[in-house]
């Protein structure tokens, strides 16, 4: 019997949770086996949602972008829903997380309809891609070296990022702060009841292992893949791990498994996104229609910002409700996911101009979700470095 992709990645996390709620396992394996589904679940959710709408979306991705937007919107969604849940008081950790686990397995029945079927001969594997788990090795052991578990140096974890989702698990309550949506600790609340494992133990996985994995893999792509280069590569590896930057509480670092580092790592796939999806169809889109996307982008990041960290939120929070809050974020997040869809049936949009639009959307709402400030400042950098990678594409073509 043959399986698809996302089959094979179904099973995992239904064997999982099967084995780590049934045998009684190390807390140290059930957490190995858990992180993975950081990646895995919201990929599976947002993969979902793209086939449900593939005859509205309809554009051409590589691989790797596909399988990044897909993430994106599984983790835009599933926080967002339980928002919405959470409002009208129908949120329960437990059972959110296991309807999810449910939807999944649903999908299972119907992925062959949709999905390629797995061939190992589709697996890959050059000098880069073992330069590229070599360097990941190195850098777990250096990492293991000065923070085995227990232990982390990252101060925000044990004080609020900890706390949130253990208050999620055990009280159904969110935590919304100026600062923070609480997006990373929903998902990881999602891990910690689906494996039956601690919440601090899938915390300390995804610090040690998955952001350094993350990291390097947007490096890898960026200098490998996009520009050929593995000087730059090597360079930026050393730079980040013998900086020392794992190992201090400092915030601009790339190894740090909370939003700031989050979304540090997401910016290098944003960029590889612009790069990969972008450049190549510039001959296809008018500087005019881009000069208006971006600036409607730049003004809409800027409204999103002014309700999420500003006297607007705070102003609105006692008005509405501390526990209300989550049904704005879902009707906000909700219209502007669908918005270029809208636009696209009303306006008729060229492909390559809605490609634009329902890409930077994503990257939008994905930088929000995981950190407001930081998304204020490099969501528009992103919008800029679209305009100056066209203007320099005309210039020096």
């Amino acid at each position: 019997m043959k399986f698809t992709w996302n089959q094979i990645l179904i099973l995992y996390v239904l064997i999982g949770t099967i084995v780590c709620n049934i045998l009684p396992i190390p807390e140290l394996a059930k957490g190995a086996i858990a992180t993975p589904s950081f990646l895995i679940i919201p990929y599976l959710f947002g993969h979902i949602i793209l086939t449900t709408l593939k005859k509205s979306i309809d554009i051409s991705l590589s691989k790797l972008s596909y399988i990044f937007i897909s993430f994106a919107v599984g983790f835009i969604f599933i926080p967002i829903v339980a928002f919405l849940l959470h409002t009208f008081q129908l949120f329960n950790g437990t059972t959110y997380s296991f309807l999810i686990l449910l939807i999944l397995l649903i999908y299972f029945v119907k992925s062959k309809k949709y999905d390629e079927v797995a061939e190992i001969k589709d697996i890959k594997i050059n000098t880069n891609s073992i330069m590229f788990l070599l360097t990941f090795l190195f850098a777990i052991m250096f990492i293991l070296y000065y923070e085995p578990f227990p232990y982390t140096s990252n101060a925000t974890i044990l004080s609020f990022h900890n706390p949130c989702t253990t208050l999620l698990m055990d009280y159904n309550h969110f935590i919304y702060t100026d600062n923070y949506n609480p997006t990373i600790p929903t998902v990881i609340a999602i891990l910690s009841l689906l494996f039956k494992i601690d919440s601090y133990t899938v915390w300390w996985y995804l610090g040690t292992f998955m952001t350094p994995f993350l990291a390097l893999l947007g490096l890898y792509v960026l200098s490998v893949e996009m520009f050929s280069d593995k000087r730059i590569y090597y360079l930026s590896f050393l730079s980040l791990l013998f900086a020392g930057a794992h190992t201090l509480e400092v915030y601009a670092r790339y190894y740090r498994p909370d939003p700031h580092g989050i979304i540090l790592i997401l910016f290098l796939f944003f960029i590889y996104l612009i790069e990969k999806e972008f450049t190549s169809r510039y001959q296809k889109t008018k500087f005019k229609d881009l000069l208006i996307i971006v600036i409607t982008f730049l003004i809409t990041s800027f409204l999103l910002f002014s309700y999420l960290n500003s006297w607007l939120f705070n102003t609105l929070k006692p008005m509405i409700g501390y526990q209300n809050i989550g049904i704005g974020i879902f009707l906000l997040f909700f219209i502007l996911f669908f918005l270029p869809i809208i636009l696209k049936k009303k306006f008729n949009f060229i492909n390559e101009n809605f490609k634009i639009l329902f890409l930077l959307t994503i990257a939008m709402l994905l930088s929000f979700m995981v950190h407001i400030p930081m998304a204020m400042l490099i969501f528009p950098f992103i919008s800029i470095y679209l305009i100056l990678r066209y203007m320099g594409r005309e210039i020096f073509r």
